[in-house]
């Protein structure tokens, strides 16, 4: 694979060097060029291999790098250094990512948010496309966490110069040996310096990008401060070669000389359309596919490649995405809290290192509802996360002064949880933050009481109705036990029901379900009018522009249930026009329905009813 006269010249004064260097040592070299050249190409076969193909579970089967990879964009620096919510970041396309060549690369991005493929993708441009980088002439990867195992322990020991330089000394193919006719033993920290130089040295001669992948997946505390050193090292030492560093943005917080930091930005609109349209190969199944994710609650977690590779394979096996919104939304969390770092065979330490993938979930849960209901936003200051954090630490046996250090195990380990600015925070998806909460909600013993908080949280009581161990008894316990003792802002319902047709709860068999739609209605249609003294002759203009949403509402509803329960409890007393000259009937509850059970009076559309 490595080849050229330029090449030949290289390795030809390389060794040259090498050996001169090792005489003033009392050492000794065994490799020539034949050695060096086989080393090398061994390596660049597994560096062929490793990079040509993306594959995941939900896969059946792997996909080539070069048919599925899209040109991702880059910010030109972190967003967690931002000052405010305001501040743009610029951005470059990936393809540029060598336009200023005097320096090395540090490439952040969240979990799944495509570092990796992109790394292969690299590799791909650099072992197959001459012109990409005139300057150099072949990759070297280095997948840090292989050194998490326990053969990876040599790589530490006394007499070696470290991880990275004794990997690149291993590629290289190098073996060095004390010359049987010294008297005098060469000390550790000598032979350290003898390899350090020599792997320099080739780095120099020959141009070489060294991809060094994954540095959040080094477990050991220890073992991330020695390789900083010798990144540190190769940044003093290189000319003529360079690295690319990739990490989870929250577990990377070094700044690092003649190196420049990118994070990989969220996929916008047209990336997303040519990622589908690349995995599936079709054009109308891409189009199809995008349609029915800009349909979906769950749109925002289609910005990241990892969630979208997944929806997309699902996509190709059964011709369309689940139809369930909380099936993705399982699916997604289960997958950035455990099923990713299983699949790569990754194991993180944290200070929650003991919690199963259920507690992480109850911790998180739990900080989703409370930072929605004591603040109802999605974006939180350190003294917001502060103040929440000191409310719920002692149930998940957490200390009270580690706050900082656990937010930031959630942005490495899930990315479900990032710092998007200077002293800022946000979830990385809403509707995920949604279902959060709405599972906290779903949990507790009793329904939520407080009307003001009940107020802040329509979408995620339309998930928690779903998510229910039955969405008829909740919806009706939540409409006939809270709804109609509190008073809503005119948007409320709106964005309730809208959400509740996104969510598709399965509705079971239950006359109390279709009362308590009626009610629901009738609270809403309470609201677009003016009835100060509630009497029966109404004089004005019903505007009611949710009609075609509770039609769909109650279709719905009325899959498992008649419409004839609404006939054997109530009459129709009287009936109104709306301002498009539509009937609404006006239903009073029969004298032999008890009325502590329903509402007295309700109000329903002609076509509801028949």
């Amino acid at each position: 694979m490595i080849e050229g006269y330029l090449v030949e010249k290289s390795l030809d004064l390389l060794l040259s060097e090498t050996w001169r260097l090792l005489k003033k040592y009392n050492l000794t070299m065994p490799t020539n060029k034949n050695d060096l050249e086989e080393a090398i190409n061994y390596h660049l076969r597994d560096v062929k291999n490793w990079s040509s193909e993306v594959s995941i579970k939900d896969q059946q089967q792997s996909k080539l790098t070069k048919d599925v990879y899209i040109n991702l964009d880059l910010y030109i620096y972190p967003k967690r250094i931002r000052i405010s919510q305001d501040e743009r970041i610029d951005i470059i396309p990936f393809k540029n990512i060598f336009e200023n060549a005097n320096n090395n690369i540090i490439l952040l991005g969240q979990p799944g948010a495509g570092k990796t493929t992109s790394m292969k993708h690299l590799c791909h441009l650099l072992l197959y496309d001459e012109k990409f980088h005139p300057n150099i002439k072949f990759p070297i990867v280095i997948r840090l966490r292989e050194f998490n195992t326990l053969s990876s322990k040599k790589y530490f020991t006394n007499e070696n110069s470290g991880p990275i330089f004794e990997r690149l000394f291993e590629v290289f193919g190098f073996k060095i040996f004390q010359n049987k006719k010294s008297t005098q033993e060469i000390s550790n920290i000598s032979l350290r310096i003898v390899k350090e130089k020599i792997v320099i040295d080739t780095l120099n001669k020959l141009g070489i990008l060294i991809i060094l992948d994954g540095y959040d997946e080094i477990i050991y505390k220890n073992m991330k401060s020695i390789f900083i050193d010798e990144i540190r090292l190769l940044c003093e030492q290189l000319e003529n070669s360079y690295f690319v560093l990739t990490s989870r943005s929250g577990d990377f917080h070094y700044s690092i000389d003649r190196s420049v930091v990118y994070e990989i930005a969220p996929l916008h609109e047209t990336q997303m359309y040519n990622f589908a349209l690349k995995w599936l190969g079709n054009k109308s199944k891409a189009e199809n596919l995008i349609k029915e994710i800009q349909n979906s609650p769950f749109a925002d977690t289609a910005i990241r490649p990892l969630n979208l590779a997944h929806l997309c394979a699902i996509y190709e096996r059964i011709g369309k995405i689940p139809d369930k919104p909380k099936t993705v939304y399982k699916k997604i969390i289960n997958l950035l809290l455990e099923e990713w770092d299983e699949q790569r065979s990754v194991k993180r330490n944290s200070s929650y290192a003991n919690f199963e993938t259920d507690r992480k979930f109850e911790f998180l849960s739990n900080l989703s509802f409370m930072l929605t209901t004591s603040l109802n936003r999605s974006v939180f200051s350190s003294a917001d996360l502060i103040k929440v954090y000191k409310k719920i630490h002692k149930d998940f046996g957490l200390e009270a002064d580690e706050m900082k250090q656990v937010v930031n195990e959630l942005e490495t380990h899930t990315g479900l949880f990032i710092q998007a600015g200077f002293e800022f925070y946000e979830f990385s998806h809403k509707s995920l933050q949604e279902y959060l909460t709405a599972e906290y909600i779903v949990k507790l013993p009793t329904l939520l009481s407080n009307s003001t908080m009940l107020s802040r949280l329509p979408n995620e009581l339309a998930i928690a109705i779903t998510i229910s161990s039955n969405p008829s008894m909740y919806f009706t316990e939540l409409i006939f036990g809270r709804f109609c003792n509190i008073k809503f802002h005119d948007d409320f319902i709106k964005i309730f029901v809208n959400r509740l047709i996104l969510e598709k709860p399965d509705f079971n068999m239950n006359r109390d379900v279709v009362i308590a739609t009626l009610t629901l209605y009738s609270i809403y249609l309470g609201m677009q009018i003016n009835d100060p003294d509630k009497s029966m002759q109404l004089s004005f203009f019903i505007f009611d522009p949710l009609t075609k949403e509770f039609e769909k509402f109650l279709e719905m509803i009325f899959r498992t249930n008649t419409k004839e329960i609404i006939f054997e409890l109530y009459d129709v007393i009287d009936s109104l026009k709306t301002s498009e000259n539509r009937i609404i009937n006006i239903l009073e509850l029969k004298k032999n329905v008890s009325a502590s059970t329903f509402p007295v009076r309700l109000y329903s559309r002609d076509i509801f009813m028949n």
